[in-house]
Protein backbone atom coordinates (compact mmCIF):
# COMPACT_ATOMS: atom_id res chain seq x y z
CA UNK A 1 0.00 0.00 0.00
CA UNK A 2 2.56 2.17 1.02
CA UNK A 3 4.61 1.49 -2.13
CA UNK A 4 1.33 2.34 -4.39
CA UNK A 5 1.37 5.49 -2.95
CA UNK A 6 4.70 6.82 -2.86
CA UNK A 7 4.69 5.49 -6.99
CA UNK A 8 1.51 8.07 -7.50
CA UNK A 9 3.67 10.68 -6.16
CA UNK A 10 6.40 10.20 -8.00
CA UNK A 11 4.44 9.62 -11.36
CA UNK A 12 2.74 12.81 -10.23
CA UNK A 13 5.61 14.66 -9.71
CA UNK A 14 7.50 13.46 -12.91
CA UNK A 15 4.52 14.57 -14.97
CA UNK A 16 4.40 18.24 -13.28
CA UNK A 17 8.12 18.58 -13.90
CA UNK A 18 8.24 17.41 -17.72
CA UNK A 19 5.68 19.84 -18.63
CA UNK A 20 2.52 18.33 -17.99
CA UNK A 21 -0.23 19.66 -16.24
CA UNK A 22 -3.04 18.51 -13.07
CA UNK A 23 -5.65 21.41 -13.95
CA UNK A 24 -8.31 20.92 -16.43
CA UNK A 25 -8.27 22.84 -19.31
CA UNK A 26 -11.54 21.85 -20.60
CA UNK A 27 -14.38 23.30 -18.70
CA UNK A 28 -17.93 22.12 -18.83
CA UNK A 29 -20.86 24.39 -18.00
CA UNK A 30 -24.27 25.00 -18.74
CA UNK A 31 -25.52 21.24 -19.09
CA UNK A 32 -29.02 20.73 -20.16
CA UNK A 33 -31.15 19.37 -18.41
CA UNK A 34 -29.21 21.43 -15.72
CA UNK A 35 -27.91 19.33 -12.55
CA UNK A 36 -30.34 17.78 -10.36
CA UNK A 37 -33.40 19.17 -12.83
CA UNK A 38 -36.54 17.58 -11.58
CA UNK A 39 -39.62 16.82 -13.32
CA UNK A 40 -37.85 16.55 -16.87
CA UNK A 41 -39.57 15.31 -19.24
CA UNK A 42 -39.58 11.21 -20.17
CA UNK A 43 -39.00 12.29 -24.07
CA UNK A 44 -36.51 14.65 -23.45
CA UNK A 45 -34.35 13.84 -26.34
CA UNK A 46 -30.92 15.36 -25.49
CA UNK A 47 -27.94 15.82 -23.28
CA UNK A 48 -25.85 18.66 -23.91
CA UNK A 49 -22.91 20.29 -22.34
CA UNK A 50 -20.87 23.47 -23.45
CA UNK A 51 -17.29 22.63 -23.68
CA UNK A 52 -14.70 25.51 -23.20
CA UNK A 53 -11.30 24.94 -23.90
CA UNK A 54 -8.98 27.07 -22.32
CA UNK A 55 -5.69 26.87 -24.25
CA UNK A 56 -7.97 26.50 -27.35
CA UNK A 57 -6.94 23.16 -28.84
CA UNK A 58 -9.02 20.63 -29.94
CA UNK A 59 -10.42 18.02 -27.32
CA UNK A 60 -12.04 14.81 -27.50
CA UNK A 61 -14.05 12.45 -25.17
CA UNK A 62 -17.61 11.37 -24.81
CA UNK A 63 -21.26 12.25 -23.35
CA UNK A 64 -22.17 9.37 -21.25
CA UNK A 65 -25.80 8.45 -19.69
CA UNK A 66 -25.25 5.82 -17.33
CA UNK A 67 -28.38 4.13 -17.05
CA UNK A 68 -29.03 3.93 -21.25
CA UNK A 69 -25.72 3.09 -21.59
CA UNK A 70 -25.93 5.77 -24.38
CA UNK A 71 -22.92 7.59 -25.43
CA UNK A 72 -21.52 10.41 -28.23
CA UNK A 73 -18.45 11.08 -28.84
CA UNK A 74 -16.61 13.88 -29.25
CA UNK A 75 -13.35 13.72 -31.57
CA UNK A 76 -10.81 16.83 -32.39
CA UNK A 77 -13.50 19.48 -31.32
CA UNK A 78 -13.41 22.73 -30.26
CA UNK A 79 -15.19 24.91 -27.97
CA UNK A 80 -18.90 24.86 -28.51
CA UNK A 81 -22.17 23.00 -27.40
CA UNK A 82 -21.38 18.95 -27.15
CA UNK A 83 -24.65 17.15 -26.94
CA UNK A 84 -26.06 13.36 -26.58
CA UNK A 85 -28.94 12.43 -29.14
CA UNK A 86 -30.95 9.54 -27.58
CA UNK A 87 -31.64 6.70 -29.81
CA UNK A 88 -35.38 6.33 -30.29
CA UNK A 89 -34.82 2.82 -28.87
CA UNK A 90 -33.87 4.86 -25.34
CA UNK A 91 -37.06 6.50 -25.53
CA UNK A 92 -39.15 7.69 -23.41
CA UNK A 93 -37.37 7.41 -20.87
CA UNK A 94 -38.68 5.47 -17.26
CA UNK A 95 -40.81 8.21 -15.27
CA UNK A 96 -39.68 8.89 -11.92
CA UNK A 97 -36.41 7.85 -12.22
CA UNK A 98 -33.11 9.80 -11.82
CA UNK A 99 -30.42 9.69 -14.25
CA UNK A 100 -26.94 10.00 -14.04
CA UNK A 101 -24.82 11.47 -17.03
CA UNK A 102 -20.84 12.01 -17.53
CA UNK A 103 -18.99 14.06 -19.76
CA UNK A 104 -15.24 13.09 -19.65
CA UNK A 105 -13.06 15.41 -21.99
CA UNK A 106 -9.40 15.86 -22.71
CA UNK A 107 -7.17 18.38 -24.26
CA UNK A 108 -3.09 17.71 -24.70
CA UNK A 109 -2.60 19.76 -21.30
CA UNK A 110 -5.53 17.85 -19.18
CA UNK A 111 -8.44 16.18 -18.81
CA UNK A 112 -12.07 16.33 -16.81
CA UNK A 113 -14.33 14.13 -15.93
CA UNK A 114 -17.96 15.92 -14.11
CA UNK A 115 -21.18 14.28 -13.54
CA UNK A 116 -24.67 15.48 -13.55
CA UNK A 117 -28.18 14.07 -12.59
CA UNK A 118 -31.75 14.80 -13.49
CA UNK A 119 -34.83 12.93 -12.40
CA UNK A 120 -37.70 12.43 -14.60
CA UNK A 121 -41.22 13.69 -14.35
CA UNK A 122 -44.04 11.36 -14.24
CA UNK A 123 -45.69 9.63 -17.56
CA UNK A 124 -48.84 10.91 -17.57
CA UNK A 125 -49.66 11.17 -20.86
CA UNK A 126 -50.22 7.83 -22.71
CA UNK A 127 -48.05 9.08 -25.78
CA UNK A 128 -45.22 9.56 -23.02
CA UNK A 129 -45.40 5.85 -22.77
CA UNK A 130 -44.86 5.02 -26.00
CA UNK A 131 -48.27 4.05 -27.52
CA UNK A 132 -48.23 4.01 -31.38
CA UNK A 133 -50.45 6.34 -33.12
CA UNK A 134 -53.29 3.74 -33.86
CA UNK A 135 -53.44 2.89 -30.14
CA UNK A 136 -54.03 6.45 -29.28
CA UNK A 137 -56.65 6.24 -32.45
CA UNK A 138 -58.31 4.03 -30.19
CA UNK A 139 -58.47 5.59 -27.24
CA UNK A 140 -59.46 8.83 -28.91
CA UNK A 141 -62.32 7.06 -30.36
CA UNK A 142 -63.44 5.91 -27.45
CA UNK A 143 -63.58 9.26 -25.89
CA UNK A 144 -65.40 10.18 -28.70
CA UNK A 145 -68.08 7.21 -28.02
CA UNK A 146 -68.29 7.75 -24.46
CA UNK A 147 -68.86 11.60 -25.17
CA UNK A 148 -72.03 10.66 -27.20
CA UNK A 149 -73.15 8.31 -24.48
CA UNK A 150 -73.34 11.26 -22.07
CA UNK A 151 -74.73 13.26 -24.72
CA UNK A 152 -77.63 11.13 -25.54
CA UNK A 153 -78.34 9.92 -22.07
CA UNK A 154 -78.43 13.81 -21.31
CA UNK A 155 -80.90 14.55 -23.77
CA UNK A 156 -82.90 11.43 -23.26
CA UNK A 157 -83.35 12.70 -19.62
CA UNK A 158 -83.90 15.66 -20.30
CA UNK A 159 -86.74 14.91 -22.33
CA UNK A 160 -88.49 12.58 -19.24
CA UNK A 161 -88.20 15.37 -16.83
CA UNK A 162 -87.34 12.57 -14.35
CA UNK A 163 -84.05 11.00 -13.69
CA UNK A 164 -84.08 7.28 -14.52
CA UNK A 165 -81.80 5.50 -12.00
CA UNK A 166 -80.30 3.28 -15.07
CA UNK A 167 -79.64 6.14 -16.88
CA UNK A 168 -77.95 8.02 -14.10
CA UNK A 169 -75.26 5.02 -13.79
CA UNK A 170 -74.62 4.68 -17.57
CA UNK A 171 -73.96 8.69 -17.74
CA UNK A 172 -71.42 8.47 -14.63
CA UNK A 173 -69.83 6.00 -15.94
CA UNK A 174 -69.56 7.18 -19.05
CA UNK A 175 -68.37 10.25 -17.66
CA UNK A 176 -65.85 8.93 -15.60
CA UNK A 177 -64.04 6.71 -18.76
CA UNK A 178 -64.23 9.99 -20.84
CA UNK A 179 -62.09 11.59 -18.30
CA UNK A 180 -60.04 8.91 -17.27
CA UNK A 181 -59.19 8.37 -21.34
CA UNK A 182 -58.87 12.21 -21.91
CA UNK A 183 -56.56 13.01 -18.83
CA UNK A 184 -53.86 10.13 -20.30
CA UNK A 185 -54.53 11.71 -24.02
Amino acid sequence: MRRTYLLGIVLLSCFLMFGGSALATVTPTTPSPVDDATGVWVNTPTLSVLLNCTNGTQMNGTITCVETGDTFSITAQTNGTQTLTFPSGSLPLTGLTTYQWWVNASDLDGWTNTSYNFTTGSPARLSDQGLNAQQLLLVGLLSVVMLLVVLFVAIDMIKEKKPDAKKLVTMLIAVVILVVALGFI
